[in-house]
């Protein structure tokens, strides 16, 4: 399920640092319920460790500029947030619902509408056609000759990107225990279509460099299986804003 939030700043100028992930993310925090917003930051759904927040931001859209390390968005601008709990969904649609304006960044702007998106209507028999609305990142902590840690970021050209994204899912499946069986079957499968160097993404989430990829892919996934990466995010770091596609076709 998806809220797409359209909303103007005041004298339309909305300065925000390049990138902007991080401001999104706490925009999303503080709009909504205290105890929901602690529990997912604090705790969210746990398997092995890990923490899976399993809510998702795609890029704003509108129109705007970029000015040396600021982007400047002139005008309505839009904000598309998805999650598996309809709980978080919901605290956030009533929270900008009861709010006259909001403070994104430091700009006050007012909500111009809030609509609800419903899950694509699609034939899972068949592969789908995705698009990147943010990079889609998957990675490995691994230790140097010296013992140091170092996060190798994997390409979608290489076998094993396919590999940690389908294990990000059912590691995702695992913590929220809501499909059954947990596992995947083995013909199944996401790839990307005509992925070129110029669509990988390098950006900073407080102070830690992340790369990803944008472009196109092509999956074949079980229905649940699915929704869980539409909603939830495929690959990691997805609560930072990575990890959010649209459906374009069934291929």
């Amino acid at each position: 399920m998806q809220i797409d939030i359209t909303f103007v700043p005041h004298e339309d100028k909305l300065l925000l640092p390049l990138p902007y992930n991080q401001v999104v993310q706490g925009f999303i925090y503080n709009h909504l319920d205290y105890a929901l917003s602690s529990w997912l930051h604090d705790e969210a759904y746990e398997y092995k460790r890990r923490r899976f927040k399993l809510f998702i931001f795609g890029r704003l859209t509108g129109k705007y500029a970029i000015k040396e390390k600021m982007i400047e968005f002139q005008g309505p601008t839009s904000l598309a947030v998805r999650s598996v709990n309809n709980d978080v969904l919901s605290s956030f649609a009533q929270h900008l619902l009861k709010k006259k304006e909001v403070i994104l960044g430091k700009t006050p702007c007012t909500i111009l509408n809030i609509s609800l998106t419903p899950d694509p209507d699609i034939d899972f028999s068949k592969p789908v056609r995705l698009k990147a609305l943010s990079p889609v990142t998957v990675y490995s902590t691994l230790r140097t000759f010296d013992g140091r840690k170092k996060t190798y970021y994997y390409s979608p050209m290489e076998s094993d990107w396919e590999n940690q994204v389908l294990e990000n899912l059912i590691r995702k499946s695992q913590a929220i225990s809501e499909i059954k069986g947990n596992h995947l079957p083995n013909n199944v499968w996401i790839r990307p279509k005509n992925i070129k160097t110029s669509h990988m993404k390098i950006l900073t989430f407080k102070n830690t460099i992340i790369k990803g990829w944008m472009g196109m892919y092509e999956v074949f996934l079980p229905k649940e299986f699915f929704l869980l990466g539409y909603n939830g995010g495929f690959g990691a770091k997805n609560s930072q804003g990575f990890g959010t596609m649209e459906v374009i076709s069934n291929a």
